[in-house]
């Protein structure tokens, strides 16, 4: 209350007080740090695997900046300990770089990624870190090249493939690069392979191979698959038939984020044995999925399959595509009143969705599937 009273009396007196007060004022402010907050974590991590070291880094969506946290030095039983200081932000996340493998075993140590959304100071929560949760970060590195091993597009496309959804051909495409995964890292045969760069980034390289040939083949086959692993080394042979022979112990690991790979396992099956290729096998495979339209601006958004290369598009005609673009979203002119939409390839096309933009309400999907 005297604080209050003495700028009242201040104010009163004299106009040059008066001034060189606001003065000190607008300097205080102006020194002013946000105050930064005390994160309290306590996790544990799942996964099939013993945890060996864990790098932790913190993720702000609304700065688009990874800071890279100190070292996890306390881990017991894959649980991990830490604390770290940081000046909260909007949509906060943990990205974790752990080294695990059955050492245990063979003496060999593999790489996972995975994350956990912050919600308060104190984090107590089971985290899943696991072949398929780096599955998802490869093909989000493989598509957001980055010089580091974190980036803000990086994380922005993990978001989007989670959001995916769980139909067959993409949990397909998904336990391709996962049970790689896991057999690399089982196997005491590659224990002296000679990984180009590390461990993660190999596996980002062989990753993209798969994506390059299904773009442009809209197909793999166990030959182009054989053909990306002895790229990197060439002690990684005859990998599809292993997985095979081993093919009911990796789809058991995955039982609960590949339930649709154990149910129909007969497509993977005949994939690692050569009998057929991978192909998509649904119409939701094949089309734009998640499309929204908003009305202030008026724009279309959508996200692209990891298998699309690009998407044409026109206001006025179904047969006459005169527009391209990679980006995901579109901006819809006044007047128009509908959108017709068709991702493409680098060599054939897929599925046309017609959009009725002159319909649309904030966030509502309308969309129908053409040919």
């Amino acid at each position: 209350m005297s604080f209050i009273i003495s700028i009242f009396l201040l104010l009163e007196s004299e106009d040059v007080e008066a001034k060189e007060f606001n003065i000190d004022v607008l300097t205080l402010m102006s020194d002013a740090k946000p105050i930064s907050n005390k994160y309290v974590v306590d996790l544990t991590i799942n996964s099939p695997y013993k945890v060996v070291k864990v790098n932790p880094f913190y993720y702000s969506n609304a700065t688009g900046e990874f800071k890279e946290l100190p070292q996890i030095s306390d881990i017991q039983f894959n649980s991990i300990r830490f604390n770290f200081e940081t000046i909260p932000e909007k949509q906060e996340f943990l990205f974790f770089h752990v080294v695990y493998g059955p050492n245990f075993v063979f003496e060999r140590n593999s790489e996972a990624i995975c994350y956990t959304r912050i919600e308060t100071t104190s984090i107590v929560d089971d985290v899943n870190c696991d072949t398929y949760t780096t599955t998802n970060y490869l093909i989000a590195a493989a598509e957001k090249p980055s010089e580091t091993l974190f980036s803000a597009d990086i994380a922005q496309r993990i978001f989007e493939l989670e959001a995916l959804p769980d139909v067959q051909s993409w949990q397909n495409f998904q336990a391709i690069i996962a049970f790689t995964l896991n057999h690399i890292s089982e196997k005491p045969d590659y224990l002296n392979v000679s990984l180009p760069g590390n461990y993660l980034s190999s596996m980002v390289t062989f990753t993209r191979d798969m994506l390059d040939v299904m773009k442009d083949k809209r197909r793999i086959n166990v030959l182009d698959y054989d053909q990306a692993l002895l790229s990197i080394d060439k002690s990684l042979l005859n990998i599809a038939y292993q997985i095979l022979l081993g093919f009911e112990g990796f789809a058991a690991q995955h039982i609960i984020t590949l339930p649709h790979v154990i149910e129909y396992p007969a497509f993977l099956e005949d994939f690692f044995s050569g009998i057929s290729s991978y192909t998509l096998v649904e119409p939701e495979a094949m089309s734009l999925p998640n499309i929204q339209l908003t009305s202030d601006p008026r724009t279309v958004s959508y996200v692209m399959w990891p298998w699309f290369d690009h998407i044409k598009y026109s206001f006025e005609s179904a047969s006459i595509l005169d527009k391209a673009t990679k980006d995901n979203s579109i901006d819809v002119p006044a007047g128009v009143d509908h959108l017709y939409i068709r991702p493409f390839a680098k060599k054939g096309r897929y599925l046309r969705s017609i959009v009725q933009v002159n319909q649309v309400k904030k966030n509502e999907q309308i969309s129908e599937f053409g040919d």
